[in-house]
């Protein structure tokens, strides 16, 4: 005879199942100890069920030690602070949030959205929240890569608007310089082919000089 599985059985095998990323903490801050993991969320950031169960969220992901401009730990307590204060869902902007690789003293750049919701109970006080995440670090990656050729070709139209100024000016000194000789290179040829004197060959070379 097949055994049925208890509602709290069944609730946590779709839990774990659900193709979303999701981690259940408690509200034990500043902890916040995670309680159920889905099969999602263990994937995305490289971890196990069994290694992150029962440990506070910032003892299994701290900041990335190397980046000095690490936020991710300030940023996400805060967030989480907020959903117990206001017993409110809080979506949180894109946050670079590196994680460590498993088996290293490294981490692994990435970037996330993140939103945290409540689990009230019956009185409307939060009893556990739900922390949600999805993986944009490609996106966010491939932004920067435009905004870095965008920025470039910008400088490169910058510098070949200056050139052209440059050469605009240049051509207009040089053209402003060459006024004044050539001017008296005509009233010098002018006057030697007024004077008498010359044979059909001078005539001719004056006549070209001039022209």
């Amino acid at each position: 005879m097949k055994k049925h599985k208890s509602i709290t059985e069944q609730f946590k095998a779709i839990f774990e199942a659900t193709p979303s990323p999701y981690l259940i903490l408690e509200t034990d801050a500043p902890y916040f100890t995670i309680v159920a993991v889905n099969d999602a969320y263990a994937k995305i950031t490289n971890t196990s069920r069994e290694n992150i169960t029962g440990k506070g969220l910032f003892e299994v992901f701290p900041d990335n030690p190397e980046d000095q401009n690490a936020s991710g730990v300030t940023n996400l307590h805060a967030s989480l602070m907020k959903v117990l204060e206001s017993k409110k869902a809080h979506k949180m902007s894109i946050q670079r949030y590196d994680i460590p690789i498993h088996g290293s003293a490294s981490f692994e750049m990435r970037y996330w959205g993140l939103q945290n919701l409540p689990v009230p109970d019956e009185n409307g006080e939060v009893l556990y929240i739900v922390h949600s995440v999805f993986d944009v670090t490609e996106k966010v990656l491939i932004e920067k890569r435009e905004m870095t050729a965008l920025q470039q070709l910008r400088a490169a139209n910058h510098n070949l608007y200056k050139s052209n100024k440059e050469l605009e000016r240049f051509a207009f000194v040089v053209s402003h310089d060459l006024q004044e000789p050539v001017r008296k290179i005509n009233t010098f040829g002018n006057m030697l082919k007024t004077r008498p004197g010359k044979n059909d060959g001078d005539i001719d070379l004056l006549n070209r000089i001039l022209q």
